[in-house]
């Protein structure tokens, strides 16, 4: 790191999040699920923090006197530690600008951030060192920053209690209600499908089985034209056929049009302007393919991250993921 690069780190929002919460109590549960004490950057500020995550555990009120018990418990015994906290923690709640939950989300996600990029910072310093060590294979420090630090950004706590979950449920109920959004999922064009599973859940697989020649990848290919219409963006990984087969089984079911005239070009005028039509209903980003053949689930985890980066500059990312076939996918 440059000689005169400090750490990111924002000690008004760490600041703020405490004296928020603080009189805002009931707000810790909902904040618990992203922001960690080591996100704090200041030991004073984690410390407090988990002293607050103590209080909630026990069912206990966040006030200054349980607030020194806990930091007992925690170890912090002498006692001129523990003035020096409960005075910091009267500045900490003069501070806070606001405390209602939408402020204070933003606080928590000034510290998140900030975080994020010390760890990124940090885990690049040993990509780089391991760069360096020709020891190393190129791959091994390529699959490093994708486990080890790319990743990390999205990682959460999968532990919640009944309290989080049963809230967390109420919150997207009531979003669906306002929004009129009745699938949990995206829908996949078909009523029915819709209906049996709720649409297309994000984080979860969905495997489309049968014998051969049944039309599987024909009603793949039918859902992912169909979210891509709906103006979702569809990553498609073909294993098996080129970009061209593809858009051509997908503009045959669209129109009707038997897939051996479109091979041979045998379409009249009236039939051609159907195609473009039906084309042109699709979004300039709402598809990709890629076609290249050799897959692995690393090289594919690889391409999406590179995809959503390169979407996240017009304000997208991929709503769906396919694979077509998933037994041609190469262990490694």
């Amino acid at each position: 790191m440059g000689k005169n690069k400090e750490l990111p780190y924002s000690k008004e929002a760490e600041m703020a999040v405490l004296g928020a919460l603080f009189l805002n109590q009931q707000c810790l549960f909902k904040v618990q699920r992203y922001l960690k004490p080591d996100d704090f950057y200041f030991s004073d500020h984690r410390d407090l923090y988990i002293a607050y995550g103590l209080c909630m555990a026990e069912n206990q009120s966040i006030d200054l006197v349980m607030i020194k018990k806990k930091l007992v418990q925690m170890g912090k015994s002498n006692e001129l530690d523990i003035r020096a906290y409960i005075e910091h923690m009267t500045e900490v709640v003069d501070f806070v600008p606001s405390s209602d939950s939408e402020r204070l989300a933003k606080y928590a996600w000034v510290v998140r951030d900030c975080a994020t990029r010390r760890k990124m910072i940090d885990g690049y310093e040993k990509a780089k060192d391991g760069l360096y060590d020709m020891s190393r294979k190129v791959r091994q420090v390529s699959d490093y920053v994708l486990s080890e630090i790319l990743a990390d950004q999205t990682q959460i706590n999968h532990v919640h209690s009944i309290a989080e979950s049963g809230g967390a449920f109420l919150e997207e109920l009531e979003r669906r209600q306002r929004s009129g959004d009745k699938l949990p999922g995206i829908s996949t064009g078909f009523d029915d499908l819709d209906l049996m599973t709720g649409g297309l859940e994000p984080g979860k697989l969905y495997v489309l089985g049968g014998r051969p020649s049944m039309g599987k990848t024909a009603l793949g290919l039918n859902i992912a034209s169909n979210i891509a219409i709906s103006g979702k963006t569809v990553m498609l990984f073909s294993l098996e056929m080129r970009n061209y087969e593809i858009m051509k089984r997908i503009v045959s079911a669209k129109t009707r049009i038997k897939s051996q005239r479109l091979k041979t070009a045998n379409v009249s005028d009236d039939e051609y302007i159907r195609i473009a039509d039906e084309v042109g209903k699709f979004f300039p980003d709402s598809m990709y393919i890629d076609d290249s053949g050799f897959q692995t689930m690393q090289t594919i985890a690889n391409i999406c991250y590179g995809m959503n980066t390169k979407l996240a500059d017009q304000r997208t990312h991929i709503g769906c993921v396919m694979i077509d076939h998933l037994h041609l996918l190469s262990p490694a």
